[in-house]
C-alpha cells in the first residue's frame, strides 16, 4: 500500500511539473509545416528541425528555426532543392555546431536518400551531404563522432 501511495505521489509531481506552460507561439508559412525533432540548448534556447511546403524553393524544404528560451523566432532557414527535403533529427556537436539528418530527392543518386547538414548556431552551412543508392533510403538517428 506504502508503494502504491509513494508511486502515485510521484507520478502527480511529475505530471504537476510537466504540465506548466511557460509560453505558447506559433510559427509557420502559409502552406504546410512540420515539425519532426528538436534540439534543447544549454541557454534553453532551442532548435526546430521539419519540413515546410512554404520554403520556396521545392515541394517540401527542410526547415530549422531557432527559438530564444522565451519562444521568440531567433532565425529561421530552408534547405533543399526542387524536390522534397526534411530534417527528422538533430544534435549538437562539441564544437559548437549542430547536425541535421534527414530524406532529400532533390540530390543524392536517387529515389529518396539521407540527408546531412551542418551548421554554425545562425543556421549557416558548413557542409552537407547525401549518401544512398537507387532505392528509398531512410536514417532514424545521428549522433556525432570524432
Amino acid at each position: 500500500m506504502i508503494r502504491y501511495v509513494l508511486l502515485s505521489a510521484l507520478f502527480l509531481t511529475a505530471l504537476h511539473l510537466t504540465g506548466q506552460t511557460t509560453f505558447k507561439k506559433r510559427f509557420g508559412t502559409s502552406a504546410l509545416d512540420r515539425a519532426w525533432c528538436i534540439e534543447v540548448l544549454p541557454d534553453n534556447s532551442f532548435i526546430v528541425g521539419g519540413g515546410s511546403f512554404g520554403g520556396g524553393l521545392g515541394s517540401e524544404d527542410a526547415l530549422l528555426v531557432k527559438f530564444s528560451a522565451a519562444g521568440n523566432v531567433e532565425w529561421s532557414r530552408v534547405y533543399g532543392g526542387s524536390g522534397f527535403d526534411r530534417f527528422t533529427k538533430l544534435t549538437a556537436c562539441s564544437d559548437g555546431n549542430f547536425l541535421a539528418m534527414g530524406e532529400t530527392n532533390s540530390m543524392g543518386a536517387g529515389n529518396t536518400d539521407i540527408y546531412v547538414l551542418k551548421f554554425d548556431g545562425s543556421g549557416n552551412v558548413l557542409w552537407e551531404r547525401t549518401c544512398g543508392g537507387s532505392n528509398i533510403e531512410n536514417a532514424r538517428g545521428i549522433c556525432e563522432v570524432s
